[in-house]
């Protein structure tokens, strides 16, 4: 009786609901243990009061351990759900500073050339921080893609429609900034998200030491890998955004298409040799192009060319040396010029 009654004292029954602990087994089930590891003694009551006598104390020890593993595990998931928080909030901050500086360089063009740049930025620096808010939102609302299935416009609306109405506006708003003309309403709509009423990412603010870092690192990183390009239309690309960077200490995230706008806005900052040298370069590029998709199967690209009439692809190859010698020397030019 004694044995049932320490079973009622400290087993579940007796707990409230607020405060329930993992059931033990029965003195009857220590009893047996005991019957089948101590085959030596006979005496059966002998060995009831020992399952008595040990029960409590083994009940403790076994709510202990199991108390311990379960802070232990819970303690763990926090902690992988604090860093991963971490690293979602550095990811975001990396990208929105780089899209802020690249705004900067945006904001020095005008018109349609503006609206190609800044259109640019959302179409790529800030849909990437877009996706990684999508991401983190469906894990926290245990939701996720299918195996393999990358984020889109069409994921991004499947998982909106899945959303509580609490997290829909927000994020259906935050989705729809991508296809404006300019960044104004993406960073109005980044900074709601971001709050501490949904994501609660602290965006930082950028300090002038660290933003002369980030444009030396950005430089260095453009220019490195100009010196490994060896396609002419990337090549002069690079070269115009690192000429872009240099005279107005602005980043600037541009598409192809852009090059044309940035020879010409560089016009005042170069010389006219130089001027002349990336205008022919671009020229030869659209002229490459043109030919290639005017093509018939009876033409060769680089075949019927004489000495005195080399074909857009060979000037380019044999051009595309000085167009990078412009990069290297434009510290030396600058200070000759001054």
């Amino acid at each position: 009786m004694k044995g049932n009654e320490d079973e009622d004292d400290n087993g579940p029954s007796s707990r409230s609901d607020s405060n329930q602990e993992l059931s033990f087994m029965s003195t009857e089930q220590v009893l047996e243990v005991l019957q089948v590891q101590v085959k030596e003694c006979d005496d059966n009551e002998f060995l009831e009061e020992i399952s008595e006598f040990i029960y409590r104390p083994l009940c403790r020890k076994y709510q202990e351990v199991a108390k311990s593993i379960f802070v232990s595990s819970s303690g763990t998931s926090a902690s992988v759900k604090r860093k991963s928080h971490q690293d979602y909030q550095e990811k975001i901050n990396g990208l929105t500073i780089n899209m802020r500086l690249f705004e900067k360089g945006a904001n020095l063009f005008e018109g349609d050339t503006s609206t190609l740049l800044y259109k640019h930025l959302l179409k790529t620096i800030a849909t990437d921080v877009v996706n990684i808010i999508f991401e983190m939102v469906a894990i926290e609302n245990l939701m996720s893609l299918s195996e393999n299935e990358k984020f889109t416009n069409e994921t991004r609306l499947k998982l909106l429609n899945k959303l509580s109405i609490d997290w829909k506006a927000p994020m259906t708003k935050l989705n729809s900034s991508l296809s404006n003309k300019d960044t104004e309403d993406f960073f109005k709509q980044l900074d709601i998200i971001t709050g501490s009423e949904y994501c609660d990412i602290m965006i930082k603010k950028i300090d002038k030491k660290k933003e002369r870092q980030l444009l030396f690192n950005h430089r260095q990183a453009l220019a490195d890998q100009l010196e490994r390009e060896t396609e002419a239309a990337m090549a002069l690309h690079l070269v115009c955004v690192i000429l872009f960077q240099y005279h107005t200490n602005t980043l600037l995230h541009a598409p192809g298409r852009c090059v044309p706008q940035i020879i010409t806005y560089l016009q005042n900052n170069i010389t006219v040799a130089e001027f002349k040298m990336l205008n022919d370069y671009q020229k030869l590029i659209v002229q490459q192009v043109t030919e290639k998709s005017r093509k018939s199967e009876s033409e060769t690209d680089e075949t019927d060319v004489t000495e005195d009439s080399k074909s857009p692809g060979i000037l380019l190859a044999e051009g595309i040396t000085s167009i990078k010698m412009l990069v290297k020397t434009m510290k030396k030019q600058t200070t000759i010029e001054e």
